[in-house]
C-alpha cells in the first residue's frame, strides 16, 4: 500500500507507529488533497482481511484530513487508536455509518464522532487498490458533531451528504461549524 499512497499523495512527511506492538502504522502527507491541506493515512490495516455485510470480505486503509495548521501527533495516535479497534472488531467499515458520539477526536474541539466515507477530493483511483483480494479500500474519515450524529441516525447518510454538498462544508476545519 505504501506504492499506491505515495503514487497518488507523493513523498511522506512523518510517520509515527504504535509503541504496543502493533503492525499498525500511520503516514502523514502535505497538501494533500489541496495545497495547505495534510493527509494522515493508516498503513498496514489492511493486512488484516475484514467483513462487511453478510459475507463480504474487505481490506481497508484510513484517511484524515486537516489544514496544515491543525496537524498534530494527537491526530495520528487517534487515527491508529481506532484503525486497531475496526481491526480487533473483525467487521469493516460502511459508508455512512455513524462512530460515535464519543470523547472528541481532537481535544478542544466539538468533533465527537466520525463518518466514514468515500475520498472524493482525492484522485480517481485512489479509494480502491485491487493488487490484492480482497481489493483494499480506502476510506476517508469526517469528524462530526453530535447534531450531525443526530441527523445521520434520524434522516439517514443520504440527506446528510447532500447537506454536505450544498453547504459546502470546510471539511479541513477541525472548529467547524455544524451543517445542520
Amino acid at each position: 500500500m505504501i506504492q499506491h499512497f505515495r503514487s497518488f499523495l507523493g513523498n511522506v512527511s512523518d510517520v509515527w507507529k504504535d509503541n504496543e506492538g502493533s503492525h499498525l502504522e500511520v503516514l502523514l502527507f502535505k497538501d494533500q488533497p489541496q495545497p495547505g491541506i495534510s493527509t494522515y493515512t493508516t498503513l498496514n490495516m489492511s493486512e488484516d482481511i475484514l467483513s462487511l455485510k453478510g459475507e463480504k470480505k474487505i481490506r481497508q486503509e484510513l484517511i484524515f484530513s486537516v489544514y496544515e495548521k491543525f496537524e498534530n501527533e494527537e491526530i495520528a495516535q487517534h487515527l491508529v487508536s481506532f484503525a486497531e479497534e475496526v481491526v480487533k472488531s473483525r467487521k469493516g467499515l460502511l459508508k455512512g455509518q455513524v462512530i460515535g458520539p464519543g470523547r472528541p477526536f481532537i481535544v478542544g474541539t466539538e468533533l465527537v464522532g466520525l463518518y466514514p466515507t468515500a475520498p472524493v477530493f482525492f484522485e480517481s483511483g485512489f479509494h480502491v487498490n485491487n493488487n490484492y483480494h480482497p481489493p483494499v479500500v480506502v476510506v476517508w474519515l469526517i469528524p462530526i458533531l453530535i447534531n450531525e450524529i443526530h441527523f445521520i441516525q434520524k434522516k439517514g447518510w443520504n440527506e446528510f451528504e447532500e447537506r454536505l454538498e450544498k453547504s459546502q462544508c470546510d471539511f479541513w476545519n477541525v472548529n467547524r461549524k455544524s451543517i445542520i
